[in-house]
């Protein structure tokens, strides 16, 4: 009987070192996932190589640039499309092909995606035919969004209202620093900067978050990015997996001043920035930032 009870607890004793075994093997197999997926995701940076010859040449050839064959397709009927001379800027894609092949870029390393956009144009097909995932357009024209709509009924766009204007800049962020729960781990309600979208897609993990809207252009009083820039900031970090974030026409001062703050400088991964005195107005304005989860209180380190 002695006997058999020491077998019995040596036996319960080496199946829980097992079981123990099994869950910390199980852990560190889970953490390594998480770590490779973490790595994976700071690690996607387009070849340093383009983005110094993006600086000094004009154009590169859509051949040469680092990005798949399926991508290259699709840059390349946006290049072509039929001009019409009856209206110059029609069918034009804004971003220019260097910018977008950062974004190109991005998709063929991540695959299908979440992908989120403030603003519907011209690239907006173009977008989502590289996206084999989830693509959604934010737009606050809602004339401009019927119309495109009517043309591209399978683009899923969501009108919305940018509050903060122009004249608001630079008190918004005196106003911002007084709302406590205006923070990565605040639940935003009533914060002024944050952008009044769905519950649906505010409960969605987006993988990549375009921002290029409102245009904040115009001699009145436009809404401009300070409330994109913001609500970007707050939907990457609440992503587990965090976010790839673009920003365009950041040598605007708005755009600038609020992608510092709120997407922050050690999160950059790489930018296009060259001046439009370069090649006769061809300018480059983009950067990339990639915003880890976070539940703290803060937005930057520093």
């Amino acid at each position: 009987m002695l006997h058999s009870a020491k077998y019995y607890r040596l036996r319960n004793s080496v199946k829980l070192f097992c079981i123990g075994c099994v869950s910390l093997v199980s852990l560190l197999l889970l953490s390594s996932v998480f770590n490779f997926n973490n790595t994976l995701s700071k690690s996607i940076q387009i070849d340093a190589n383009f983005v110094e010859m993006s600086m000094t040449v004009q154009e590169i050839p859509l051949e040469k640039l680092p990005i798949s064959s399926m991508k290259k397709a699709i840059l390349h009927l946006t290049e072509n499309y039929k001009k019409d001379e009856l209206c110059k800027s029609c069918n034009k894609v804004q971003q220019k092909l260097s910018e977008r092949t950062i974004t190109a870029n991005i998709l063929d390393e991540k695959g299908p995606s979440n992908f989120l956009i403030f603003g519907v144009g011209f690239d907006s097909i173009m977008w989502t035919a590289m996206n084999p995932g989830r693509t959604v357009f934010l737009e606050d024209d809602e004339l401009w969004a019927e119309r495109v709509r009517e043309s591209a009924p399978f683009l899923e766009i969501y009108t919305v209202n940018y509050s903060v204007r122009r004249r608001e800049y630079p008190q918004s962020l005196e106003t911002f620093s007084k709302q406590k729960n205006c923070s990565p781990s605040g639940s935003t309600v009533g914060c002024f900067l944050m952008l009044a979208l769905p519950q649906e897609l505010l409960d969605t993990s987006w993988d990549i978050i375009m921002v290029d809207a409102p245009s904040g252009g115009g001699k009145d009083n436009p809404p401009t990015r300070q409330m994109s820039i913001f609500t970007s900031a707050i939907l990457a970090r609440r992503n587990k997996a965090g976010a790839h974030i673009l920003v365009h026409d950041v040598h605007r001062e708005i755009e600038d001043v609020f992608s510092n703050k709120f997407l922050c400088p050690e999160n950059l991964v790489e930018a296009l920035e060259r001046s439009a005195k370069l090649f006769s107005g061809s300018r480059l304005t983009l950067r990339h930032y990639y915003v880890q989860h976070s539940e703290s209180s803060d937005f930057c380190r520093s």
